[in-house]
């Protein structure tokens, strides 16, 4: 075992389990303990609260002012997105939301539509929904917490050089995909 495996099984362990709020048993516990004795504090807390850098500083300012609030559900379109890490950083604050019950941060990287999405809703199962959605393991995750990178085929467009000209039309085509998906009342 090294320092930087354990530390990244550690935070493996953490980040499923919601800092041990969700879905855990005696064997998460117990694989941690072990784990500790070669985690690396600092490269841990690195990765937990990873430093902004100005590209991610953009990206929080493309989505709060791209960002769609109807009704408990925030989509939150990036135009320019630089780094698929950003997405889970601004969904994480945009979760925060009074009001809010489900969050989904998406932009085009690399001829698809990466997306990171967090919700608190009893009736449905996130990562689920997403899968049923987007087949070919193109999304899914937990109940509360799910990811994905969506082909732009599946949005009904074909690959092609020129994505920023195309992009403010497939971001929207996203948003109407994701209201058709959370919008609804009865979900499961």
């Amino acid at each position: 075992m090294t320092p930087r495996l354990a530390t990244a099984l550690s935070f493996g362990i953490r980040t499923d389990t919601l800092s041990f709020t969700r879905s855990f048993n005696p064997v998460d516990l117990r694989a941690l303990m072990w784990l500790n004795t070669w985690v690396d504090s600092d490269l841990l807390t690195s990765i937990e609260a990873p430093l902004k850098n100005k590209y991610t500083l953009d990206t929080f300012t493309q989505a709060l002012a791209n960002k769609e609030h109807e009704g408990t559900l925030i989509l939150a379109p990036i135009s320019n997105l630089k780094s698929r890490d950003d997405l889970s950083q601004v969904a994480d604050f945009l979760f925060a939301t009074k009001d809010t019950e489900v969050v989904v941060v998406y932009g085009i990287q690399r001829n698809k539509v990466l997306l990171s999405a967090r919700s608190r809703r009893e009736n449905i199962h996130l990562g689920l929904s997403l899968s049923k959605h987007f087949p070919g393991g193109q999304a899914g995750g937990h109940k509360g917490l799910a990811g994905g990178q969506i082909l732009f085929e599946s949005l009904g467009f074909e690959e092609f050089a020129d994505v920023e000209l195309k992009g403010e039309v497939i971001l929207d085509t996203m948003a109407e995909h994701l209201r058709r998906i959370f919008s609804q009342e009865d979900l499961s």
